[in-house]
């Protein structure tokens, strides 16, 4: 039997196909009438999985922390790889996305490349304005500006230049992880373990804690309804609605 234990990552495919990232056994599919594991002998060496995500043509993507890089599925088997001897800056990635052309962003802990067309086509690093070069997760808007969440604060890219806010404009205090994410409102969302969460509407932060209702300062996931309600993972505190 398999285990749906330590699940990292998930997404369901438009035909309701559900692919499970794990921290420690690859990448499980529930179709919905079994559970199948893609293992090695399919191509993947096993890795803990930090992202899954559809691209624009519906080709099925998903990312490694221990220094797999990044790969695509097709019939539950790897046809496809991007790692440093492609130009990735690092073959641990941590989160990615997709901008409305159908580039890829890529967050890594040595800079952000972007993949188009079958090639990585930019680097990003500190020397060009990023904060740091660990980037721990990113999001993109509905203009297509970047978002980034690293150790130095939030930070945005509106596609020539970066802006860097941090505790000093009202942010919470960042963590080493945590998540960036954009509501339904177009806000975005700034998560951390251990700070709580800020939430940015483009002029000014409100801020969630313990200290204001929060069940737990230390946050997983959060994922937003129909509704923009917040649905909060928290680590040993349950699930929070806000």
């Amino acid at each position: 039997a398999l285990n749906l234990d330590n699940v990292t990552a998930v997404i369901k495919s438009r035909d309701g196909v559900l692919f499970f990232g794990q921290g420690n056994r690859g990448i499980i599919v529930y179709d919905p009438t079994s559970l199948r594991n893609i293992t090695k002998s399919d191509g993947f060496m096993r890795s803990p999985v930090s992202d899954i995500q559809f691209d624009k043509s519906n080709k099925l993507w998903f990312s490694s922390w221990w220094g797999q890089g990044l790969h695509q599925i097709e019939n539950e088997k790897i046809i496809n790889s991007i790692k440093e001897e492609n130009g990735l800056p690092s073959n641990f990635v941590n989160e990615f996305e997709f901008t409305s052309d159908g580039t890829m962003w890529i967050a890594t802990r040595n800079g952000v490349a972007t993949y188009k067309d079958q090639k990585v086509t930019k680097v990003l690093r500190k020397d060009d304005g990023l904060p740091t070069n660990n980037v721990i997760s990113l999001a993109v808007d509905k203009n297509d500006n970047i978002w980034f969440y690293t150790i130095k604060g939030l930070t945005r890219y509106n596609g020539s230049s970066f802006t860097t806010y941090t505790e000093d404009d009202g942010l919470v205090l960042p963590r080493g992880n945590g998540d960036v994410s954009i509501d339904k409102k177009g806000n975005i969302i700034f998560s951390t373990y251990g700070s709580g969460i800020s939430i940015f509407d483009g002029k000014e932060f409100k801020n969630l804690s313990t200290k204001n209702g929060l069940v737990d300062d230390r946050i997983w996931d959060i994922g937003f309804d129909s509704g923009n309600n917040y649905w909060i993972a928290t680590d040993g505190s349950g699930v929070q609605k806000y």
